[in-house]
């Protein structure tokens, strides 16, 4: 028996040891010790055994003793002094005996169990931790558990656990931010990497699911953009409507720009390719429509609508004897022309004049008066030239005018107009011409950035629609001019190719601006470009401007 084991000696089961505290219990010390000597025998150096024995011994040898015949009182006297000095070094005996017992057996079992305790409480401790996701917390108080007790099977399979989900709680986190950011493929293999770990974990399930979608709903936009910027009106419509009729909320600014920009274009393209454009009136109408209610503040939507109604509306006013006008008007809607609305309305201005002037010409007063008036009517700056025809031609209707008489031009219904844009009274041979018209959306370059962010970009084109790398534009405002920057390059991945940008501010502010495209000398390529920029309003903190080549 090893010292300080909490297990029984031996001898303390054996028969001879039985038979001693049995001669003990009737006091026959002398007998009991014998029996003892001969245990203690087999039994040879135990000291638990030697102090049993020594015991035994002091007892038998108290019990012999018997008083002499005769002695004085003085021996009676010494007797009893040593009578009580045995029972004295029994009490010391038993004593002793009581404490070896105490040191081998009682106090390490005491230990024993405060230390079971203790290890039981650390467990439910370290449960509660792991149940509210204080994983760092369960760690620290599984590995104290293995240090007191390093074959703990549970603690080994916390400890793993725990460290385990605290791993997946930083990736959790990291997927969120991802999922935040709106970075969707990214998000998406994060999610994903989580489950395969636990499927259990949280609510990733939940996320994984949403990020799917979104993944899939950024790849209709996508598509959508790509059939635009290919020219494919019809398609990107197609796409984009398939978009919404998944989700009306999902990049709602930007599906919504795309959406309107689309149905502006179709509607351009039908009125260019049409044989008659009248039997297109109501279908090109109602597209410009749609545009117009989802972006009903957009003034350069709104111009476009506006050009495609006087157009038809001119393009019947010139029926059936102003051929030459009628092919000028054609060009109108020429997708190499790349015009602006404002360049749209002067050129329908001078097809009107001259329809005016042929008539006149025929002395067909009327319908060159109808014309005239037509014209006079433009929203461009300088319609002098047409209002002083159309009073010329008063005279020549009254009854004495010798008019050779002609049935009236049919003059449609006007529809009400829908804006009045600013425009310039020439059109400057540029080498370069604004596509469309500058077009606000929200930030949807740097998403992280949000509303933190103020900024005009957009691309340059060549003739065929391609992306022109190289040339400089030009943003200024009032007397402050921005570095130049260079088409193409770093920008191509956010704006395509031929992109731009410049960055006006780290917060939506009020503003006018000016672009332009400029050559190595610092000559204008392009007409000067106004925009507007607002404070405080974070959907429209992205202005696109675009170029395309003319020649």
């Amino acid at each position: 028996m090893t010292e300080g084991s909490n297990q029984r000696p031996v001898w303390a089961g054996h028969q001879l040891y039985r038979e001693a505290m049995t001669r003990s219990e009737a006091q026959e010390w002398e007998e009991a010790a014998s029996i003892l000597s001969e245990l203690a025998g087999e039994f040879p150096g135990d000291p638990e055994l030697e102090q049993i024995l020594a015991s035994l011994r002091l007892k038998a040898s108290l019990g012999q003793e018997q008083p002499p015949k005769g002695r004085s009182r003085l021996r009676g006297a010494w007797r009893r002094a040593v009578a009580g000095g045995g029972i004295l070094a029994l009490v010391i005996l038993m004593a002793a005996l009581a404490y070896s017992i105490y040191a081998r057996w009682l106090q390490p079992a005491w230990m024993a169990r405060d230390q079971a305790i203790h290890v039981r409480e650390l467990h439910q401790l370290a449960k509660g931790y792991m149940t509210a996701g204080e994983y760092d917390r369960a760690v620290s108080l599984y590995k104290e558990i293995l240090d007191q007790v390093p074959d703990d099977n549970v603690a080994l399979a916390g400890l793993h656990r725990a460290e385990q989900l605290r791993s997946l709680a930083d990736e959790y986190d990291g997927a969120l931010s991802l999922t935040q950011e709106e970075r969707w493929w990214e998000a998406l293999w994060a999610w994903r990497l989580i489950l395969a770990q636990d499927p259990n974990f949280r609510d990733a399930d939940y996320w994984l699911a949403f990020v799917e979608r979104q993944d899939t709903l950024g790849q209709l936009l996508q598509e959508a953009e790509m059939r635009y910027a290919a020219g494919d009106w019809d398609e990107a419509l197609a796409s984009i409507k398939n978009l919404r009729s998944q989700s009306a909320e999902f990049q709602q600014e930007q599906v919504e720009t795309l959406l309107a920009a689309s149905s502006a274009r179709l509607a351009e393209q039908r009125l260019w390719e049409a044989d008659d454009p009248l039997t297109l009136r109501e279908e090109v109408l109602e597209l410009f429509d749609d545009a117009v209610q989802i972006r009903p503040g957009d003034q350069s939507l709104l111009a476009e609508a506006q050009v495609a109604e006087v157009y038809l509306d001119t393009y019947a006013r010139l029926q059936p004897d102003c051929e030459e006008q009628l092919k000028k008007l054609h060009t109108v809607y020429d997708p190499e022309a790349g015009s602006s609305p404002d360049q749209q309305f002067l050129l329908l201005y001078q097809v009107n004049v001259g329809c005016g002037d042929e008539r006149a010409e025929a002395r067909d007063f009327q319908g060159a008066q109808s014309c005239y008036l037509a014209a006079a009517e433009m929203p461009i700056d300088d319609v002098a030239e047409a209002g002083d025809k159309y009073v010329a031609l008063i005279p020549m209707l009254t009854p004495t005018a010798t008019a050779t008489p002609r049935p009236p031009t049919p003059i449609p219904t006007p529809r009400p107009a829908t804006a009045t844009p600013t425009h310039t009274a020439t059109v400057s041979p540029w080498r370069f011409a604004l596509l469309g018209g500058p077009a606000h959306q929200g930030n949807t370059k740097y998403p992280a950035w949000g509303c933190g962010w103020l900024g005009v970009g957009g691309q340059v084109l060549d003739a065929a629609g391609g992306g022109l790398d190289g040339i400089k534009v030009r943003v200024w405002s009032g007397s402050y001019e921005f570095p130049l920057v260079t088409s193409g390059g770093k920008w191509t991945a956010l704006y395509g190719p031929g992109g731009w940008e410049v960055y006006l501010n780290s917060w939506p502010t009020e503003g006018t601006w000016n672009c332009q495209l400029v050559g190595e000398s610092g000559v204008g390529l392009s007409p000067v470009v106004l925009f507007n920029t607002y404070a405080g309003d974070c959907s429209r903190n992205l202005v696109l401007i675009n170029f395309k080549q003319n020649y």
